[in-house]
């Protein structure tokens, strides 16, 4: 009897291991919405068009060992869009040398348009125009 105890209760251990391992890529992706790789070079200029209560993010390469350094300079008004969380990404676990992607993600809140600018150290500007409808 007691064997049978412990067995369901590896079994059930093992089965929510497996779902967990499906399932919490799925609800990562969820938490970015829809994302918008914006280039990382002097002066882009990306679009980017939301309707009320999408999520989305805007999305640069982040590379610590090349000199990157990543920061939010200009943010849209906070009545059109809220900034959710700024998250930085590695590119894999194994990952030591700092080389993966900055995710700001947004949520739109009402119609609009505004520009989000990102800036990397002092040379670099990505200014993002964001549409809201």
């Amino acid at each position: 009897m007691k064997t049978r105890y412990v067995v369901l209760i590896g079994v059930g251990a093992a089965l929510v291991l497996a779902v967990s391992a499906v399932a919490g890529p799925l609800v990562r992706d969820g938490r970015y919405g829809v994302v918008y790789q914006v280039p990382a070079t002097q002066d882009s200029l990306h679009n980017v068009f939301a309707n009320v209560g999408d999520r989305f993010s805007v999305v640069v390469r982040d590379d610590n060992a090349a000199g990157d350094d990543w920061w939010l300079k200009r943010k849209p008004e906070y009545a059109m869009a809220e900034l959710v969380h700024d998250e930085y990404v590695a590119q894999n676990a194994a990952d030591l040398t700092g080389t993966g992607r900055r995710f700001y993600t947004f949520l739109a809140k009402a119609p609009g348009v505004s520009d989000i600018v990102l800036v990397n150290g002092d040379t670099v500007t990505a200014t993002v125009h964001l549409t809201i409808t």
